[in-house]
């Protein structure tokens, strides 16, 4: 799939203000975090220039998102990128995963969820139903669904944010 990836910058920007994002992710000098799906690499270097933070891993399977975050991410040490699919891939040893609308994407939910099972904080950035916005409606997922799919995995939501076109949780273990 081709990303309009101008308009989906815009689109954060106007609907996601990063003040929440942080609030969310609680960042940590130790902190070791995946971003899914990181596309651009805006939320990977935004947590790398956090002052405190460890180690960004920006894993993204489209070769030209890859382009743009090596060209963004220049000399900064706090982020490597992987180029995989997350479906397959053996992840690096995290703290933290970061979605930002990818989660309702993702065909092999149950096989990532084994696999980030012992992770401390998963945040999620999803598309609220009922909007003109984003994806088709069909795949949207609700916070209650969400809720569903992390509790199944001893996973507690501890954090839930509404913003106009979006909502952003934060499961716990």
């Amino acid at each position: 799939m081709k990303f309009d990836r101008k308009r989906i910058a815009e689109m954060r920007k106007l609907y996601i203000p990063d003040s929440k994002v942080l609030e969310v992710m609680n960042i940590q000098p130790d902190d070791r975090i995946i971003d899914f799906g990181a596309g651009d690499g805006y939320y990977s270097i935004l947590f790398s220039n956090f002052l405190r933070c460890g180690y960004v891993y920006a894993i993204e399977n489209d070769d030209e998102a890859i382009s743009m975050i090596n060209e963004r991410i220049n000399d900064n040490k706090k982020v490597q990128v992987i180029n995989g699919d997350l479906c397959d891939m053996e992840l690096p040893e995290h703290n933290k995963a970061f979605f930002s609308n990818v989660f309702h994407d993702i065909e092999c939910r149950d096989k990532l969820m084994e696999k980030i099972v012992n992770t401390k904080y998963v945040v999620l950035i999803e598309f609220k139903k009922g909007t003109n916005f984003g994806p088709p409606e069909s795949i949207k997922i609700n916070q209650d669904e969400l809720e569903s799919i992390f509790n199944k995995y001893d996973f507690k939501r501890d954090m839930h944010i509404e913003l106009e076109m979006h909502y952003i949780d934060r499961y716990v273990k």
